[in-house]
């Protein structure tokens, strides 16, 4: 099955640096991921597990993105 076919949206968000991005100021160095599991953001201090810090980032990315909040879909047909 396709997206249309299930009327779905698919939209695609780099994954470059996610893991080193910070979800809350956006600084992103290799020094914020303490280890596997381990987030700490060397700017605001923000710390956490280190793989929610990274799917907030790409949910952050999809929602300011050119799919984001203000998207129109288009119509078909």
């Amino acid at each position: 099955m396709t997206c249309d076919a299930n009327r779905v949206r698919f939209a695609s968000v780099s994954p470059r640096n996610t893991s080193r991005e910070c979800h809350v100021c956006g600084h992103a160095e290799q020094r914020n991921r303490l280890d596997r599991d381990h987030f700490r953001c060397l700017k605001c201090g923000y710390a956490g597990d280190a793989d929610l810090n990274a799917a907030r980032v790409i949910l952050k990315r999809f929602l300011t993105g050119p799919y984001g909040a203000g998207c129109k879909p288009k119509v078909a047909g």
